[in-house]
């Protein structure tokens, strides 16, 4: 009977301990259950890097992000070690041109319809464009643009990419044909086709006998010559920081003592 009754306390504490271990031991059991059923998604999510950033008005994935952005690095390297190639080295430069005596007026707001499946691919230049004032209007296919055309005044240019899955199947040579069916409606819009650097190479001449303006791989090139169809695109020249006035010297002190001797210089001269 005693040694039983001493047994009791012990059995009661190795309860309360056994049920202090599953209370703490709850969560993290939990926890670990819910990253077991979770970790096939999380782990597709990390291996895809599906994860987006806002670029403008514009929600892209950071692969394709850093696809354009390795382009556009790539492109203006090139262009810069072409500009290099054709400065002599040590050569003077040009002198800056006179300041304009004329206030000029800003040109009119830009339009311009850019037309490819994965938009997603031109966001940066994009971006960059709605930072003047230009509104570019998208479109997914050819004929969205077309029935955009129709209900519109005239653009200042349209830019289309060459290739693109248009009515459930993929078109190689879907720019030329939107070129085909704007030219055949009447209108004249310049026209660029934005491309890779292969297929701007392989295509270029054909956009141009088709009534277009050529096709480019480069950004540089692209922004280029929409600056040149589209005033509004162009940033405005910033501002010259204002010029301090010049200082003006104080006149000199005059000597202390120089009327006193000029006074005695007289005296001993007469």
């Amino acid at each position: 009977m005693l040694q039983a009754a001493a047994a009791g306390p012990d059995w009661t504490d190795g309860l309360d301990a056994i049920s202090d271990f599953f209370a703490k031991a709850a969560w993290p059991l939990i926890a670990a259950l819910l990253l077991w059923r979770l970790y096939p998604a999380l782990k597709a999510i990390v291996s895809s890097r599906a994860f987006t950033i806002k670029i403008g008005s514009m929600e892209v994935t950071v692969p394709e992000q850093t696809a354009s952005l390795t382009a556009q690095v790539e492109d203006l390297r090139e262009q810069v070690i072409a500009l290099r190639g054709g400065v002599a080295p040590g050569a003077a430069a040009a002198p800056p041109a006179a300041p304009a005596t004329t206030t000029e007026t800003a040109p009119p707001p830009g339009r311009i319809l850019w037309v490819d499946d994965t938009m997603a691919n031109n966001a940066s230049e994009i971006a960059q464009l709605t930072e003047t004032a230009v509104k570019v209007i998208q479109s997914p296919s050819a004929p969205d643009a077309m029935a955009i055309l129709r209900n519109s005044p005239p653009f200042d240019a349209v830019i289309s990419d060459m290739g693109r899955r248009e009515g459930g199947r993929y078109h190689s040579r879907a720019g030329l044909e939107l070129l085909g069916e704007i030219r055949a409606a009447g209108r004249q819009e310049p026209f660029m086709i934005y491309t890779t650097k292969r297929l701007a190479a392989d295509y270029g001449a054909q956009v141009r006998a088709a009534g277009g303006d050529g096709a480019t791989g480069s950004a540089v090139e692209l922004i280029e010559w929409i600056r040149s169809k589209v005033p509004a695109a162009t940033p405005p020249p910033a501002a010259e920081p204002p010029r301090p006035a010049p200082r003006r010297s104080a006149p000199a002190a005059r000597p202390r003592g120089c009327r006193a001797g000029t006074r005695w210089r007289r005296l001993r001269a007469g």
